[in-house]
């Protein structure tokens, strides 16, 4: 037995002896191979050290570039870094046309050069940062994209179904993106319009991207010191005729899908400290002089403030969480904050669910809806822009709805009590020139009280507007109601008569005739 315990002990000495042998043995394959692997790094780091290995490596990069875009690329400077950060300077990329597409005078990269993640997401940037770049946007009269749409294609070729002969599309991801000091100049002539973007700041972090699908979800957006300029030119020969062409060519599928339009999802924008000038020489060759109105051709906007949450684009069509826009315009309005629960944008409509908008004379709050036919129409907003909007407990100052609808300063009304505030419950539709209430509850500073109904005609037509007032009840008093009706002409003794309360229906007719002492310019139909 004693033997049996002794023989089984140097067993397991020899067992041991021999899993230590093994272990020094990989120990030391492993050692020699990361030394090797070190060495090899080291090597090929020093070796993109020295210039001419440096301008062959340029060399190659362009080449490949240049080949895939058909385009020159040009590289100033190549750096690459022992721990993945690449660094191109004085980068230059032409267009079809031979003229400037991109140049970039640093461009700093944090790249992910694992095998594992360049055969499963492409190539993959933890961070691009741009500075001091400048970007040419340009179309050609008979291209159907522009420079840089033309080059992202070949880069990013749209996705398909993919046969084992094709060539999968290269992949690019970019988890985070700074731009310092970044300049985009687009230039349509054909079109008619010309636009300058300059970015001081800008921070963009990604969640996902797929340029071939057109897709984007970005944890956030925020941009600083923003100034963009926007000049609508006349129509290029043959703009308008080739439009029309495009509309009879089409047909209108809705089974086809669009893959001309970005899917974009963003959790945050911040869009501080930004100016916004617009100038539609196409309609309004001169400026306008007109104070303390907006002059929808000609705007020029200062210090924007821009907060949203869970923004997104889906088919042209704009959605998210407004927390707040401000602004100041050159006519002098202000807007100290527009916010809502739900906001939602497209080319024909403008809703704010839940919203606030504030002013420094006004407070309005609930629901606003406009419609439009085209954004064209903002430039005629009394008579082109329908609005749907429903007050509770609005406060609103007369000054801040001549400020957006300029004809509106030749009514007598408007004109006379412009610094008039009304409380207002209830709803307003229709265009300016030609809107409707409905359940209205409305009182000025002074008690005068309405409940009722009005339809209004040709507001913004010097004499020839009118109104019809539906009245559940009316309190006030008769040298107010001369004050809000200019046209309603009294006798100065009726003022003796102090508090006036009524109901029933008034109708107020604008006339370019001068009335006689004892006539009425109004018609008063009691019910």
């Amino acid at each position: 037995m004693e033997n049996q315990d002794q023989k089984t002990r140097q067993d397991w000495r020899e067992v041991r002896w021999g899993l230590w042998q093994i272990y020094r043995r990989v120990a030391a394959i492993l050692r020699i191979t990361l030394t090797v692997l070190a060495v090899g790094v080291t090597t090929l780091f020093l070796i993109f050290q020295v210039p001419m290995v440096q301008e062959w490596a340029i060399d190659e990069i362009t080449k490949a570039i240049s080949k895939t875009t058909g385009t020159r690329t040009e590289v100033g400077h190549f750096r690459l870094s022992l721990f993945n950060h690449l660094v191109l300077n004085d980068v230059y990329i032409e267009d079809d046309q031979r003229d400037t597409l991109l140049f970039c005078k640093n461009l700093s990269a944090q790249i992910k050069l694992s095998p594992i993640t360049l055969l499963r997401e492409g190539l993959v940037f933890d961070e691009l940062s741009v500075s001091e770049g400048r970007f040419n946007i340009k179309k050609a009269p008979a291209a159907e994209m522009n420079n840089l749409e033309m080059l992202l294609e070949r880069l990013f070729p749209p996705q398909q179904t993919v046969t084992k002969k094709e060539k999968k599309p290269f992949k690019l991801a970019i988890k985070k993106l700074n731009l310092d000091d970044v300049i985009f100049l687009k230039n349509d002539l054909h079109r008619g319009q010309r636009m300058k973007i300059v970015l001081a700041r800008g921070r963009i972090a990604i969640n996902k991207m797929n340029l071939p699908g057109k897709r984007l979800e970005a944890k956030y957006i925020r941009l600083k010191g923003a100034e963009i300029l926007i000049d609508e030119l006349p129509y290029g020969p043959g703009y308008e005729d080739s439009l029309t062409e495009i509309e009879e060519q089409i047909p209108v599928d809705s089974t086809v899908v669009d893959t001309t339009t970005w899917d974009v999802v963003v959790k945050e924008i911040d869009f501080s400290k930004s100016v916004f000038h617009l100038h539609n020489y196409r309609k309004a060759p001169q400026k306008s002089n007109a104070r303390d109105t907006i002059d929808y051709a000609h705007m020029e906007v200062r210090d924007i403030d821009i907060k949203i949450k869970n923004f997104a684009i889906k088919k042209e069509v704009f959605s998210g969480k407004l927390n707040n826009i401000s602004f100041r315009e050159k006519s002098g309005f202000e807007l100290s904050k527009l916010a809502a629960k739900e906001a939602i944008v497209s080319s024909r409509e403008i809703t704010l669910n839940g919203m606030a908008l504030i002013t420094p004379n006004s407070n309005i709050g609930d629901t606003l809806q406009l419609k439009f036919d085209s954004f064209d129409d903002f430039a005629d907003f009394p008579n082109a822009v329908r609005l749907d909007t429903k007050f509770d407990g609005a406060k609103i100052a007369m000054r801040d709805i001549m400020a957006f609808a300029s004809d509106l300063t030749t009514n007598p009304f408007f004109r006379k009590n412009r610094e008039t505030t009304l409380s207002i419950d209830g709803r307003m539709y229709g265009v300016i020139n030609n809107l409707n209430g409905r359940k209205l509850r409305i009182l000025l500073p002074d008690g005068t009280f309405l409940q009722g109904r009005f339809d209004a005609r040709n507001l913004a037509v010097k004499d020839n507007e009118s109104i019809e007032l539906r009245m559940d009840q009316l309190s006030t008093s008769m040298r107010t109601l001369r004050d809000l009706l200019p046209n309603f002409s009294l006798p100065k003794n009726f003022d003796k008569l102090g508090n006036y309360s009524t109901g029933g229906i008034l109708s107020v007719f604008s006339t370019a005739l001068p009335p006689s002492d004892n006539s009425l310019p109004a018609s008063v139909a009691p019910t």
